[in-house]
């Protein structure tokens, strides 16, 4: 145990270098579908695809791409910008798996406008579900949370879709 404590402590410390004094910084969490129905080509049958780590990861990179674009607008492929973005995944009591996302915007966007953005964003991607919660960032606190189940091979958190620029 002690040593998920280490490697929990290395990860937030590598994230805090990076937040420095947490200005623009927001905690999100957002829901998931857990499964989808879909009809086969023929329309003989129906198929269920049930959401696992993998495609919650191709899906949180849709949203974050949709996010850099409405946020950042051209500049994003042009100059190679993005948002900062720590995400983490976990499941919940019943077994339902949900993103904590640490998300670093610029300063003209306000937090009424964020939370639309957001919201908006995450309903076009497949998985995506309405309830999500967005406040600002003060301290570490929230990250200290989305960390809590981190173990020697961080697997909770989504590196594929980390993205931290000094």
């Amino acid at each position: 145990m002690t040593t998920n404590v280490t490697y929990k402590k290395a990860i937030q410390d590598w994230v805090e270098r990076h937040a420095c004094d947490w200005i623009g910084w927001y905690s999100v969490s957002l829901t998931m579908r857990q499964s989808l129905t879909a009809k086969s080509s023929d329309r003989t049958g129906t198929f269920r695809f049930n959401v696992d780590e993998g495609i919650a990861s191709q899906n949180m990179r849709h949203f974050l791409n949709r996010m850099d674009k409405s946020v950042l607008g051209s500049s994003g492929q042009r100059y190679g910008k993005r948002l900062g973005a720590v995400p983490c995944y976990e499941y919940d009591d019943n077994n339902r798996l949900h993103y904590h996302l640490l998300l670093k915007v610029p300063n003209h966007i306000t937090e009424t406008k964020l939370h639309y953005l957001i919201l908006a964003n995450w309903m076009k991607t497949k998985w995506g579900l309405w309830q999500i919660d967005c406040q600002e960032t003060y301290s570490s606190g929230w990250l200290e949370y989305i960390t809590k189940e981190t173990t020697m091979d961080f697997a909770n958190i989504d590196f594929f879709n980390t993205t931290l620029t000094s």
